[in-house]
């Protein structure tokens, strides 16, 4: 028999359900969402509190929501038999719970042992330079509101189905004692760059979003994996390092994992404009232009790398490379996005350190943009939205202090990341998208295009279109947890 550590040690084959009990227990019993993103285009997050509520009552409502919750299993069994490219598997639901959440069961349930969920993201958020919550948007995240003891994420094929799910289950919590503190609604972007590939899922950038997943499941890295050498990154890892044992749960088996929740607008009319002054100061016309925000995200739109290339390809993005063909960051700096929350090989190279000191921070990240319409990236220069558009942020990882805030304040914040910190090395400076530091010096980077033969390095700050609205750290706990709360 098989212990949870031994299936979390290695990529899990869901197929082996069939025949492996030990998995079929693990995959029933932790929620969906997590081994593999949902899919589904059009999602609501509900926000509740319990205030006022006895423990019994808290503990009542969520045995009473586990009935919704989907599980690992029943969501890549549903997966499997829809068709196309856009999945219609049902609806997907799943609930967290916050350390208030926790808190608000007494005695009924032990608090996971991640401090940064203990605490809450918004004692931390200056830390990790947020803004602060005077700054925050509207609804579950508006000035002065509390912070969410639970979240209900609902998911499905449309919008109108999930308003229909969303409306059903407020009817019925309004008559628990519970409280809506409002609901931020998820809505999929699409372009299409080539059209023999088809649509590609975007942010309100335009960039091509999500491609540089980790797998941890074999069926995932086997339809992944290229065919000849050894893949450049290695995108296959071990479960271990996004789910955990939940310390409640009633099975051999049972797991959860820890989820951040970041409510992110964008002003992209900002970012685009910076995007065409960047291009004047290094003299890109025409074509090439395009290459300055290339240089900012570390790929183009349609999410051809830079390192790679010097124009869009119209290829399917790839995944299968590393930095090793550019090591100095001539042609994709060290401050590009997809550069500093994923070095592909530059700690080794910088640090001679392990593979593991840029792997282990990595996450599971399953973020969806938000906006009330379908956007089709065609606005006239100065014309594109400034506000209410954005991403709503959401990975699941074992630890928020070794993942997602090791990654914000250490690599993303971090001027010096990742060259800068040895004598005479030129800092890289922050993050271009999600970079936020207080010290005005650092919004300044150094481009360089490596593209063109005698190019010479320009001074250019590009930061802060991308702002904090809301968020909290939660636990996405096991499904017996839920189902015998209380009992």
């Amino acid at each position: 028999m098989a212990s949870l550590e031994a299936i979390l040690s290695t990529p899990v084959s869901w197929a082996s359900h069939k025949t492996d009990p030990d998995v079929a227990a693990f995959l029933d019993d932790l929620q969906a969402n997590i081994l593999k993103g949902h899919g589904r285009h059009f999602t609501a997050n509900l926000f509740l509190g319990f205030d006022g509520m006895a423990p019994d009552a808290v503990a009542s409502l969520l045995r009473a929501l586990s009935g919704y919750v989907t599980s690992a299993l029943q969501q890549l069994l549903t997966n499997r038999s829809s068709a196309g490219p856009k999945i219609d598997g049902g609806p997907v639901r799943c609930l967290f719970l916050s350390a208030s959440g926790y808190r608000a069961l007494g005695g009924l349930a032990k608090m996971p042992d991640d401090t940064a969920l203990q605490e809450g993201m918004r004692s931390r958020g200056a830390s990790l330079g947020d803004a602060p919550e005077t700054e925050w948007g509207e609804g579950p995240w508006r000035p002065g509101g509390r912070a969410p003891d639970a979240m209900l994420l609902l998911a499905d094929s449309s919008f109108d189905r999930v308003t229909g799910d969303l409306e059903e289950i407020e009817r019925w919590i309004n008559g628990t004692g519970a409280r809506v503190l409002g609901v931020d609604r998820g809505r999929a972007q699409f372009r299409t760059f080539a059209p023999a590939n088809g649509p590609e899922g975007v942010e309100h950038f335009g960039y091509v979003d999500g491609r540089s997943q980790p797998l941890f499941l074999v069926e995932d890295i086997k339809k992944e994996k290229p065919a000849g050498p050894e893949p450049k990154w290695n995108f296959a890892f071990n479960p271990a390092q996004f789910i955990v044992p939940d310390p409640n749960g009633k099975g051999r088996h049972s797991a959860g994992s820890y989820f951040v929740y970041r409510k992110l607008g964008q002003n992209v009319r900002g970012f685009k404009a910076r995007e065409r002054e960047l291009a004047e100061a290094l003299s890109l016309t025409g074509d090439d232009a395009e290459r300055a925000g290339a240089m900012a995200v570390g790929r183009f739109e349609d999410g051809t790398p830079v390192a790679l290339s010097a124009t869009e390809t119209g290829a399917k993005p790839v995944n299968d490379f590393n930095y090793a063909v550019d090591p100095d960051g001539l042609r994709c700096p060290f401050h590009a996005h997809i550069r500093k929350t994923n070095p592909r090989g530059d700690i080794v190279r910088q640090f001679s350190a392990a593979d593991s000191a840029e792997r282990n921070p990595i996450m599971a990240r399953r973020g969806i943009p938000f906006g009330d319409h379908e956007r089709l990236f065609d606005e006239a220069e100065g014309a594109e939205p400034e506000s209410d558009v954005g991403l709503i942020f959401m990975a699941y990882m074992a630890s928020i202090s070794d993942q997602f805030e090791f990654t914000q304040k250490s690599w993303a914040n971090e001027p010096k990341f990742v060259r800068g910190f040895k004598p005479g090395d030129q800092p890289a400076g922050i993050d271009p998208v999600i970079g936020q530091n207080a010290d005005p010096a650092t919004h300044e980077q150094t481009w360089l295009d490596g593209w063109i033969g005698g190019a010479a390095p320009s001074k250019f700050a590009f930061a802060h279109f991308v702002k904090l609205l809301g968020g909290e750290y939660f636990f996405a706990p096991s499904r017996s947890f839920l189902q015998n709360l209380g009992r």
